[in-house]
């Protein structure tokens, strides 16, 4: 089960159609790769078409330094093939994730799983070698 949002922050995690998303919570992570921190928080959103993601401001690692809600992680669809390693994911995403405001972006992936639903975030895209961060939905 996902850690509740910090009461703190007012915006998250409320329960509105506008913010109506699912929060994330990253359980075990490669933190010299991604960026990312064991029990960071990740907010996504959807409206319409757009997918994005949103790093909790009082996260540990270095997400919420480049982006906020007025400047979320911007999520693009990845047509998958239907041959393995790429057939094992559900769906997934690319995202230039920016560690600073003046940060260049690196490019991450977001997967899901087909058999259990589970999300990860990797360095490299599906079924390649690389840093991974497991999440908790």
């Amino acid at each position: 089960m996902a850690k509740k949002p910090k009461p703190d922050v007012p915006w998250w995690g409320r329960g509105d159609a506008l913010w109506g998303g699912e929060t994330f919570e990253i359980k075990d992570v490669d933190e010299d790769v991604l960026g990312l921190a064991k029990g960071d928080l990740l907010r996504l959103e959807k409206r319409g078409r757009s997918i994005t993601l949103v790093p909790h401001p009082d996260n540990s690692g270095k997400w919420q330094d480049g982006h906020d809600k007025k400047h979320p992680i911007k999520l693009s669809p990845i047509k998958l093939k239907k041959t393995p390693p790429e057939s094992f994911f559900k769906r997934a995403f690319s995202m230039l994730v920016k560690f600073s405001p003046r940060d260049d972006g690196h490019k991450f992936f977001l997967v899901e799983f087909k058999n259990d639903g589970a999300i990860e975030i990797r360095e490299k895209g599906p079924g390649a070698d690389g840093g991974i961060a497991s999440v908790r939905r």
